[in-house]
């Protein structure tokens, strides 16, 4: 499966924003308005979460990113943050997410860091100026598909490498280590 495209990033952006808004009439109905946003939040995270998880290419620390995950969000929920502070937590865990699931590099991370942060600012001017949360939740989630855009240039390790890679790798390893042994025994004959 291939890394996530803008216009996939775009269409995740829609039914975020399209399910957040359907859910926070549904929630504001049966609740607070405080819980209802930190039920709102806690739920696009962990969804948007599960998308990364679900087209990340990388196999090792996914277990890692869902305990990690999970503890920053009930953490941050037992503390009963202001809402502010726990979309904050939340974004913080998205974005670590995104860092160990899609990132290879520190500058990687750091620019993904900084879009995070951006998509904050954006979803809450959006919700300042239209208190609407389709707007706010877009606002946020199109700004986050921007994240494609960063590259990690590194070259993949052993754990990426393809079957064929491996193979490869492994038969130039036997025949240096065939000639280092024939070697040996060239040396230990003479």
């Amino acid at each position: 499966m291939s890394r996530p495209g803008f216009p996939e990033g775009v269409v995740v952006a829609l039914v975020a924003s399209l399910s957040a808004s359907m859910l926070d009439s549904l929630i504001n109905s049966v609740s607070s308005e405080v819980t209802a946003w930190r039920m709102l939040i806690a739920g696009l995270g962990f969804g948007y979460s599960v998308y990364l998880l679900c087209r990340s290419q990388q196999h090792v620390g996914r277990g890692i990113v869902v305990i990690g995950w999970l503890l920053f969000s009930l953490v941050a929920w037992l503390y009963a943050l202001p809402v502010l502070a726990y979309a904050l937590v939340t974004l913080m865990a998205v974005w670590l997410t995104r860092a160990v699931l899609f990132h290879n590099t520190v500058l990687a991370v750091l620019l993904d860091l900084g879009l995070t942060a951006v998509s904050l600012v954006f979803a809450l001017w959006a919700l300042l100026h239209t208190n609407n949360v389709l707007l706010c939740v877009w606002c946020l989630f199109l700004v986050q598909a921007l994240c494609v855009t960063i590259s990690s240039s590194r070259k993949p390790t052993l754990a990426y490498q393809t079957e064929s890679s491996r193979q490869m790798i492994f038969l130039r390893a036997l025949s240096t280590a065939q000639s280092a042994l024939d070697r040996l025994a060239r040396k230990t004959t003479d």
